[in-house]
Order: structure tokens, then C-alpha cells, then sequence
């Protein structure tokens, strides 16, 4: 069985005051999907889990690559009983490594 809270403890928010202005990298979209995924985790943490999902899903469709925000949303759909939807999420994880740990939570 999985322990969901202590799951979602392994996530922690993003520090945007710390991304350099000129990393060509962090586009807006990229740091407007930080905040979100920021935001969500907050929701989580008040019991606002439906909340965090949404924020989540515009966060990984701003950002696909955002594994971070695929695995806490795959958590989320896991949690809510939807072994399919999270299996779903957590396969479209590029990073090898997030994947691995997707695969472990399932």
C-alpha cells in the first residue's frame, strides 16, 4: 500500500528567486509553471487536493517535461482511487530516473 502523505513530503516547492534571469532556459511559461506547481503543493498541505490537481495539470501542460509536477499529480490521481489515470501520468514522465520512481509508487 502506499503511503501517500509521506510520498508527497519527497516533493518540495521550487525557489523562483533562485533561477537565473538570463538562462535562456526558464521561459516565462517555465516559471509561471514553478509557481503553479508551487501553489499546488500549498493546496495539499490546506486538504485542497481537487484544487491542486488543476494547478498541476496547467503547470505540466505549460511544461511537459515538468516531472516534478507529473509525479505529484500521478500521486494525486493515485490517491483518488484512479490506478488507470495515475499510470497514465506517471508514464508520461520523460526523465528515466522520475520514471523509475514512478514505476516504484505503482
Amino acid at each position: 500500500m502506499v503511503d501517500i502523505a509521506r510520498e508527497l513530503q519527497a516533493f518540495r516547492p521550487i525557489n523562483i528567486e533562485r533561477i537565473p534571469t538570463d538562462d535562456k532556459r526558464f521561459t516565462p511559461q517555465v516559471k509561471i509553471a514553478f509557481e503553479l506547481y508551487n501553489k499546488a503543493l500549498g493546496e495539499i498541505k490546506d486538504g485542497y487536493r481537487d484544487i491542486a490537481k488543476s494547478d498541476l495539470r496547467k503547470a505540466v501542460a505549460l511544461c511537459p517535461e515538468f516531472s516534478s509536477a507529473i509525479m505529484v499529480l500521478g500521486i494525486l490521481v493515485f490517491a483518488n482511487g484512479d490506478r488507470i489515470g495515475a499510470v497514465r501520468v506517471f508514464n508520461s514522465v520523460k526523465d528515466s530516473k522520475d520514471r523509475e520512481k514512478a514505476i516504484a509508487i505503482l
